[in-house]
């Protein structure tokens, strides 16, 4: 505390936010009704931190109105702020995959069941090995959105029977 005596609070305010803090300040002078805010405040260490202020007019001194300022550091509030909406971006890619996912697979059905039809043909050999192999990486395709789709469900890879008569 003794080495912040005659230092000036602006000193300590990022450049950048200064222009808005002193408005601020101003304001509460004149007995503008306060508003807070945010701004980032150098530490002893150097280091930025995000403070939260809001003044208000208390008095006039025979030197001038006094305003009292409460600040309060809300760096960590302000990183948990962004973590959740990193989480919340991430949260709707992974919903935007699993529609994709589905709508590619309902793509390879349709042509996996056009192959196989194809196949019930009499068909020239050449054309016989080319949809085969067609029908070959629908499926495969098919088979990694179907992963895609049980990873978004968090269900296994293990297939599970079912009595399609129930």
């Amino acid at each position: 505390a003794a080495e912040l005596v005659g230092c000036n609070v602006f000193d300590f305010i990022h450049h950048d936010d200064l222009g808005r803090v002193r408005h601020a300040f101003e304001q509460a002078l004149t007995g503008v009704p306060a508003s807070a805010v945010e701004h980032r405040f150098r530490y002893k260490d150097g280091s930025w931190r995000v403070f939260e202020s809001v003044g208000h007019y208390a008095f006039d001194f025979p030197f001038g109105p006094i305003a009292i300022i409460n600040s309060r550091d809300i760096t960590d509030r302000k990183s948990l702020e962004a973590q959740f909406r990193q989480v919340q971006r991430i949260e709707v890619i992974g919903r935007m995959t699993t529609r994709v996912a589905h709508d590619f697979k309902s793509v390879l059905t349709t042509n996996v069941a056009s192959a196989d039809r194809l196949l019930e043909r009499d068909l020239p050999t050449g054309v016989e090995r080319s949809v085969r192999h067609l029908s070959r990486t629908a499926r495969q395709a098919q088979d990694w959105m179907n992963r895609v789709l049980s990873y978004t469900r968090h269900e296994s890879d293990a297939p599970v029977p079912v009595n399609v008569n129930d």
